[in-house]
This record gives structure tokens, sequence and C-alpha cells, in this order.
């Protein structure tokens, strides 16, 4: 009990100095304080990072299935558009088109024959018929005046008919300067000479060829081999100009604008290079659920590769602030 009443005792004088206290400070009234609140730029932070990637990665294969004669590039090689990577056998071709070429010179000899020979036959069918025409015209003055008969004038008349009818059939088959029959010709060696022509194609497709500059990045053939069409041999990689592709969340999507510069750390190359936004997609990917971001490097930098992880941060402006005073008042 004696404990007790000292610890009450105790208690009761620290509350009554702290009381006294407040009273001798403040009086007991309520204290006011003035500050200033400047509302600052709001900025958002983002992070994009990614890969370095090539302007062109281009698989090559072979059009036709074929044995390989030649390879004449190897992995590592720098090449320049058009230049022959790789030959296949030609020799059936050479033979076929050898054939082609001959059956097309034939069908174009046809042709002029045909066209002689019409030419010959409708100049005939046309004297003829000028001949019979004048015939039948003196045989019909003679009927007039009684000098023959009948019959006679028929025959003529029979005559004169027959060979209009001659110079009709060929005159009919003129359609645009030309005749059906010479046409027909004709068209046989057109049709012979593209036929030709497609195979010196085909021929030409069996050199494998370079569609750009660039440097051979894959290889995976050898002379003796038989290449079936379509199989990757090659791969042309162009790293003249190089991008980096990131990914972005779908909070800074509406953000992010295709002009915005950056400087982009690769951190393998221990350099910051420049750089452009120059593409925000402008849909979700339905499977990562993200939007892509390319950033197209500005550097002629030897040393740099498609691959390489690349990262860079952007600092943009959302809400730009004014200043205000405000006081607060507390009890």
């Amino acid at each position: 009990m004696a404990c007790l009443a000292v610890l009450a005792l105790a208690l009761y004088g620290f509350l009554g100095k702290s009381a006294n206290q407040k009273v001798k400070t403040g009086g007991g009234k309520p204290l006011v304080k003035v500050v200033t609140v400047t509302r600052a730029d709001m900025m958002r932070h983002i992070d994009l990072s990614g890969q370095t990637v090539a302007d062109a990665n281009i698989p090559l294969a072979p059009k036709y299935t074929g044995r390989v004669t030649e390879v004449r590039a190897k992995l590592g090689d720098a090449v320049e558009a058009g230049d022959v990577l790789m030959v296949q056998d030609t020799g059936d071709l050479d033979i076929s088109i050898a054939e082609n070429a001959a059956a097309t010179g034939a069908a174009r000899a046809d042709a002029r024959e045909a066209r002689a020979s019409y030419d010959a036959n409708y100049i005939k069918a046309r004297n003829d018929l000028e001949l019979e025409q004048s015939k039948y015209e003196r045989n019909q003055y003679l009927y007039s005046i009684g000098a023959i008969s009948q019959d006679t004038l028929d025959s003529v008349k029979q005559e004169y008919l027959a060979s209009q009818a001659a110079f009709n059939v060929l005159a009919d088959q003129v359609e645009g300067g030309s005749a059906a029959s010479v046409e027909s010709k004709a068209y046989t060696a057109e049709k012979s000479a593209h036929a030709t022509d497609a195979l010196r194609r085909q021929r030409e497709d069996m050199y494998l060829r370079a569609p750009r500059a660039g440097v051979i990045g894959y290889r995976n053939v050898e002379a003796g081999e038989i290449v079936s069409a379509g199989t990757k041999v090659f791969s042309l990689v162009d790293n003249s100009h190089l991008n980096v592709d990131c990914t972005l969340a779908e909070s800074d999507a509406a953000i992010l604008k295709p002009g915005m510069e950056v400087e982009v750390t690769i951190d393998a190359l221990g350099a910051d290079y420049p750089g452009k936004i120059v593409y925000v997609s402008p849909a979700m990917d339905d499977t990562s659920k993200t939007y892509q971001v390319r950033i197209e490097l500005e550097t002629d930098s030897d040393e740099m590769k498609a691959g390489l992880f690349a990262h860079t941060a952007i600092d943009i402006l959302q809400l730009r602030a004014k200043a205000s005073r405000t006081a607060l008042r507390s009890s």
C-alpha cells in the first residue's frame, strides 16, 4: 500500500508539471504555423531494355533441288548485292534450253512459211476472183444480146461464185491485219520462246546470289551435295544499321512516342550510343501483354553486333505544377 501511494503521488506531480508548462508556453491557445508548399513537376521514369537487332538477317535457300557444283562464300565473308554464293549443276538445263531454242527457231520458220503461203494464196484468189467477175460480166452482156445461151451464162456464173467463195475464205481469216492460220503458227513460236526464257530463268536461279550487302553469318553446304529446294544453306546478316528492340508495359504505352531521343548503354562494349525511338507498336501483343518498342542506333561502330544486351531510361514530364502558399493550422 505504501508503494502504491508513492507511485500515485509521483504520477500526479509529473502530470501537473506538464500542464503548467503548456499553459506557460502557449497560454492554452492554439498555435499557428505558416509553411510554403511547392508543387514540383511530376515525372515518369521509364526503364527500357532489350537486345540489338540487325537491320536484316536473311535466310538463303535454293529455289530448285540440285547438285552443288561450287560454293563461293565462306562463313564471315563480306559480300555485296548480286555476288554468287553457290552454284548448282546446270547441265540438264543447258540441254533443254538448246532443244527449246531449236524448237523456237523451227516454229518461227513455220510462221514465216505460213505467212508467205497465205499471202500467195490470197493474191491468187483475189486475181482469180477479178478474172471470173470480168468474165461473168462479159457473158451477161452477150446473153443480153442473145449471143450465148442461159446454160452458158449459168456455167460462167458458177465459176465466178466459186472463185468469190475461195477468196472470202482467205479474206475472212484476217483480223487485225493478220490471218488466223498465220497467227496460229506465230503463237506456237511465241509459246516456245517463252518456254525457253523460263528455262533460262531457271538456269539463272541455279546461281544463288546475295540479295544485299552483308556478312555471311551461317553456312551449311559443300560442293557435291544435293540440296533440296527451300533448304537453308546460308544466312546474310546486315549490321550496317542496328536497332534495339524492347518491350513496354501497358502503363507506359501511351507515353513513349516515335522521334524521342535516348542514350542507349551497351554493357558489353562499355559505351553509350545515341538513339531515337522509331516505332511503338499500336496494339498489345496477345501473348506477352506488352508493347514493342524499336530504337534506332545512330552509330557506325564496327564493334557493334546483333544480340548484345542494351538498356536505357527516359524521364518524361507528365504534369507541370504551379507553386502555391498554404497556411496550415494545428490545434
